[in-house]
This record gives structure tokens, sequence and C-alpha cells, in this order.
């Protein structure tokens, strides 16, 4: 490998080390989402069930409340923080993955293939020039 393409590579290696760290990050962050969600919804049922449970009516339409409102909260957060986060951010890098880090990383491929092919006829025509050169003199 060159010059130009050893420095191709490591860039190439550098972004994708890059987008990998940050795909990894992005999924452990929509993990501890998901189950913050799921975590806030297990509290609105218990909160539900305790005010099914209460004998004050002021205090079982309170709690209520409460349930509904951590209710829509965990909705809203899985949809904002989790589904959209998925959808957008995860697909961005699998794009990023498949259009641009791949297509390059063949691309370099190649252009390492077509040195090497340029090298070896280069030293095939020089062997052919010397040979016909020894046979004149």
């Amino acid at each position: 490998m060159d010059e130009k393409g050893r420095a191709l590579q490591g860039r190439l290696d550098f972004c994708e080390r890059n987008v990998k760290t940050l795909q990894l990050g992005v999924k452990a962050l929509l993990k501890n989402h998901k189950e913050g969600c799921n975590a806030t919804l297990d509290l609105s049922q218990k909160v539900r069930d305790t005010a099914a449970q209460e004998q004050f009516i002021d205090l079982q339409e309170d709690l209520i409340a409460i349930a509904e409102c951590t209710k829509r909260l965990a909705e809203e957060r899985r949809m904002i923080m989790c589904e959209r986060a998925e959808e957008r951010v995860l697909s961005t890098i699998e794009y990023v993955q498949a259009h641009i880090l791949l297509p390059t990383k063949l691309l370099l491929r190649d252009r390492e293939r077509a040195l090497a092919r340029s090298r070896a006829m280069e030293r095939k025509l020089t062997c052919e020039c010397l040979g016909r050169e020894e046979g004149r003199t």
C-alpha cells in the first residue's frame, strides 16, 4: 500500500471506529430510556393499584391523577427519546455505514488492486525491454 492509500485507510479506520462508538453509545442510551419508561409505567400502575384500594375519595382521585400523569410522561418519553431516536439517529448511522464507509472501503480495495496490477505490468514491461536490449547486443 502506498502512502496515500495508508493515509486514506487510516482516516477510514478512524471514522469507522468513531461511528461504531457512536452507535454503541446511542444503543446504550436508548436501552436506558426504554428501561426508564418501563419503570415509570410500572410505577404508574402501582400508584393506580394503590388508588383503587384507597378509602378517601379525594386522595383516591389525586393518586389516579398522579398515575395518569406518570403514564403520559412515560409514553411521551418513549415516543420522543426512544422511537424517534431509533428512527432518526440509528438510521442515520446505518446510512453512513452502508453508503459512505462501505463504498469507501471498496474503492480503497479497488485502488490497491489497480496499483498492484500497474506495478506488475511495469515490471513485466521492464523485463521485456531489458530482454530485447540484451538480444540486440
